[in-house]
């Protein structure tokens, strides 16, 4: 009962404690009339709807919207302008990532659900989407896996003046930031020697994490649910102590603060020698700025099926070692509670 609360008190402060990250910054009213102060790093989608800006030595932070500036970029990092897009026919006006300018020019936005955009542009040519999709078909009763690469069209299009370079088009399959950069670097290179193309879009990072961890495990009431065949009882199932760890994998194509887990975790019974084990995959969200931070995890156990956790906690960060104290609530499909856990952490920075 007291890890249940403990859990419930976590997840309670990380909806108290507001994700706001103060970057050194700069918003443009207009395409030169430049204003220095910190802006608020968000996820990629929220960056395109809004920017929470201050101005440098105060705490008033006002909100603009795409169309209110000209776009607003952090130093030395991603860059932001107004632009108007259609996707699947609906027009939005949104803050869209700048990557590249040059003879090319290269933009990105990301829906909420993590779907990428990106868009080309050129000199007297307007914004078009680079369409690129997969899946499945039935043909003939058979599925056939397909790529369409609706971009070929379009970036034969506009680099039709610079043939050297139409057979790396193809080349890019599913396209992304990087290679989107390298292509448009290359065309402009090729095209003109006077001067240099500029790429905003700061390094994408590829952060790696370990962690160790330790902490207690209550099972409660579980009915239809076995935990271990050792452990197959009715009603209160007992304590546990809990090692594990875990190595974390940045994913930040599609979200800077989110981790791709692998782990093995060994769990024991309290003044029992009765052990088992579990290999949990797991969505992680956590910031990667300095200081106290929430952090959030989804867990699916590969060692028992239909368990999964989902946990919050609080995590204070250096520049390499970090310390996090993490509950979680143990669930079946995430629709039966049947156990809590308290973990204390500490994780290391690999690269």
């Amino acid at each position: 009962m007291k890890v249940t609360l403990l859990v419930f008190s976590l997840m309670f402060c990380n909806a108290v404690l507001a994700q706001v990250n103060f970057q050194d910054g700069y918003i443009l009213k207009t395409e030169f009339d430049t204003i220095f102060g910190q802006i608020d790093s968000k996820d990629y989608f929220s960056n395109s709807q809004y920017c929470d800006f201050k101005n440098k030595g105060s705490e008033t932070v006002t909100r603009f919207k795409p169309g209110d500036i000209f776009g607003y970029r952090f130093t030395n990092g991603k860059f932001y302008i107004t632009q108007t897009i259609a996707i699947e026919d609906n027009k939005s006006t949104i803050f869209m990532e700048y990557l590249i300018k040059g003879k090319l020019n290269i933009y990105y936005y990301q829906e909420k659900n993590l779907m990428p955009h990106y868009f080309v542009s050129k000199e007297n040519v307007p914004l078009q989407e680079l369409k690129y999709s997969e899946g499945q078909e039935v043909i003939d009763g058979i599925d056939v896996a397909y790529q369409k690469k609706q971009y070929i069209g379009v970036l034969n299009y506009l680099t039709s003046d610079c043939p050297q370079i139409a057979y790396k088009i193809p080349e890019l399959n599913e396209p992304n930031q990087t290679k989107l950069i390298k292509f448009a670097e290359k065309y402009h290179n090729l095209v003109c020697t006077s001067e240099s193309c500029i790429i905003y879009g700061k390094k994408i990072p590829h952060k790696m994490y370990i962690s160790a961890n330790a902490g207690y495990q209550s099972y409660f009431e579980s009915h239809f649910f076995k935990i271990n065949p050792i452990f197959e009882v009715n009603g209160i199932i007992g304590e546990f102590r809990t090692y594990s760890f875990t190595f974390m994998f940045q994913q930040a194509q599609r979200l800077e603060n989110l981790y791709l887990g692998l782990g093995f975790s060994n769990v024991i019974q309290n003044d029992s020698a009765d052990a088992f084990y579990r290999i949990p995959l797991s969505i992680n969200y956590q910031s990667s700025k300095p200081g106290f931070s929430p952090t959030f995890s989804y867990e699916f156990d590969l060692n028992r099926m239909f368990a999964q956790a989902i946990k919050a906690g609080v995590i204070y960060q250096t520049r390499k070692i970090s310390l996090s104290l993490v509950a979680g609530l143990n669930t079946v499909l995430i629709i039966k509670p049947y156990g809590a856990s308290l973990n204390f952490g500490l994780m290391y920075k690999i690269r």
